[in-house]
């Protein structure tokens, strides 16, 4: 009897302990094989999904995870399927691992045979909003070689995991030998000794570098212009072009340009006090081309002209190259009575003439605004000594004008002229898009074009034109927007700090067709002309203009420091 029941106990034992083997060699929780998606029918009772973020930019990514439950709230181990309802905008692999594709928003699931799961991701698209992780970060140099001393400019471009550039990211900056060259907070470079340097920048975690070279180049004298030309002439003035030249130490060099009656001897000829041309010209970018005014001329004179390149400050400690080639030229005889601009067309019925002498002159209305000023400079080309100061503060977001000055045209022509003189401070940085807008002008009830500079940072600044909600910009691309840039082989370069004269010829289409023309002069050289443009649908007439200069867009980015614009009397007259 004893043996009969140690045989049972012995067999119960072996069958329990069959059944405790079998129970561990199950992965699942409840003894259920994780694949066995049939077994599940009754023990999932819920599925939820969680995301680690809800909000990410186009091109990052965040994990998803699926908690499943029983039907007493115990936790399952499970493999789910995941599936996304919008792959345009949000897709998801078999880990759970979501990409942000476009901004929207899409719902992510987690699916474990009936019963299922989801959370709503909300993607952000980068274009205005600049969301999104920093991925990579470029930098680049102003200058790759430098000597003791000298400066450059490093800058740093983020981008996202897509590639897409972000803007206002926090931006840190490192040197990987301070012996060789330092950097400051804001990107400026300084060498230091000879040697080389990894100039770093760093933001997000996400790190980029570019090499700076220090040598101790020799020191020469500065180069030589050969190439100096007269490119316009009018009764008052005589503009010149030429290529710039090395300061000797591997910087654009400065200038001095004199004029005086055939033959010109340097010692004696008249330094240039008035227009661009007023000594020291400040050079731009070495081998570029470089034009300027001289102003103040006696009209039907023959003159000379010739100019020096230089280093350092003049009657201190200037360093001088070799005197340039001499031009020659004989201003234009005067018009009686004198035209408001050399480049006036023929038959012009007057409509604004304004000398900035005060706020709210002329028929003009000028906004009450702290940045909009009337100011004194003796120097003022055409009516000195008032000039009106439209200032950009520090800290000013692009996207907008300080303040706006208006002047509405009264009787609407087809063809309008303006003439107006402009001088930018001579710290003045140009926005990251290059755009840099100045007067606007109105057709319809909307601004269609507009004149700017392109320029970004310190680097040159090229006058140009830009339509925009036009029909066809005709020669452009015959696009509804775009810039038009010099075409007729003058570079059209605005020096910082110095005065220039601006002259546009603007005529609009005739009812259905695309027969709109640009022109604009800078110091009279004729800089564009394009044709084939149609501003409307119907006849196109000038109803007003106003000086509102918006520096870039509405991309985040605030000015480094005040910088200003100024204009000296601006003319405008039309016909049909």
């Amino acid at each position: 009897m004893n043996r009969k029941l140690s045989r049972g106990v012995t067999l119960s034992l072996a069958l329990i302990s069959i059944l405790s083997c079998s129970e561990n060699g199950i992965t699942g929780s409840d003894g259920i094989n994780t694949d066995d998606i049939d077994a599940d029918a009754n023990r999932v009772a819920t599925v939820t999904v969680m995301l680690a973020s809800s909000a990410i930019g186009v091109g990052d990514t965040t994990r998803a995870t699926a908690t499943l439950l029983d039907y007493h709230n115990r936790p399952l181990t499970r493999i789910v399927t995941w599936s996304t309802n919008n792959a345009s905008v949000a897709n998801v692999d078999s880990t759970g691992l979501v990409t942000g594709v476009a901004a929207g928003t899409a719902e992510i699931t987690a699916t474990r045979g009936l019963k299922s799961g989801s959370a709503t991701i909300t993607v952000t698209g980068i274009g205005a909003t600049g969301t999104g992780s920093v991925a990579s970060v470029a930098v680049s140099l102003a200058a790759t070689s430098l000597s003791p001393g000298q400066t450059t400019q490093a800058t740093a471009t983020t981008y996202d995991s897509a590639n897409n550039v972000l803007t206002g990211r926090t931006i840190s900056w490192a040197s990987s030998n301070i012996s060789v060259a330092t950097v400051s907070a804001a990107g400026l470079v300084t060498a230091v000794a000879p040697g080389t340097s990894q100039i770093t920048a760093t933001s997000e975690g996400k790190s980029g570098s570019a090499a700076i070279a220090v040598t101790t180049a020799q020191i020469t004298n500065p180069g030589r212009v050969t190439d100096l030309k007269v490119i316009a002439i009018d009764s008052t003035g005589v503009t010149l072009s030429f290529t710039q030249v090395d300061d000797g130490t591997g910087q654009p060099a400065n200038y001095d340009v004199r004029y005086a009656p055939p033959p010109i001897a340097w010692g004696s000829a008249t330094s240039t006090t008035t227009g661009t041309c007023a000594v020291p010209i400040v050079g731009t970018v070495i081998g570029s081309p470089l034009s300027c005014k001289v102003l103040g001329l006696t009209p039907s004179t023959a003159y000379d002209f010739q100019l020096i390149a230089f280093r350092g400050t003049l009657n201190f400690n200037a360093v001088f190259g070799l005197l340039s080639n001499v031009v020659s030229a004989t201003t234009n005889a005067s018009a009686s009575p004198p035209p408001p601009g050399s480049v006036e067309p023929a038959g012009m019925t007057p409509i604004t003439e304004r000398p900035f002498s005060a706020l709210n002159e002329a028929g003009w209305t000028d906004q009450a605004s702290p940045y909009l000023t009337i100011v004194s400079d003796a120097t003022a080309p055409k009516s000195p000594p008032g000039v009106i100061q439209m200032l950009f503060p520090a800290g000013f977001l692009d996207g907008s004008s300080p303040a706006v000055s208006e002047a509405v045209l009264g009787t609407r022509y087809r063809t309008i002229y303006v003439s107006f003189w402009m001088k930018y401070s001579s710290n003045w940085v140009g926005h990251d898009t290059g755009t840099n807008k100045i007067l606007h002008f109105w057709v319809g009830g909307v601004n269609r074009i507009y004149n700017l500079v392109q320029g970004v940072g310190t680097g040159p600044l090229v006058a140009s034109v830009d339509v925009q909600g036009v029909i066809t910009g005709g020669q452009y691309d015959g696009g509804t927007n775009g810039k038009f840039a010099p075409n007729l082989g003058v570079p059209g370069i605005i020096p910082r700090g110095q005065w220039v004269h601006w002259e546009m010829v603007f005529t609009g289409n005739t009812a259905g067709n695309a027969d709109g023309t640009i022109e604009w002069w800078l110091d009279g050289a004729k800089l564009g002309s394009y044709g084939g443009v149609q501003f409307v649908s119907g006849n196109a007439l000038w109803e007003s203009m106003e000086w509102s200069p918006t520096w870039g867009g509405n991309s985040g980015i605030r000015v480094p420091a005040d910088q200003y614009s100024w204009l000296d009397h601006i003319y405008i007259s039309g016909k049909n």
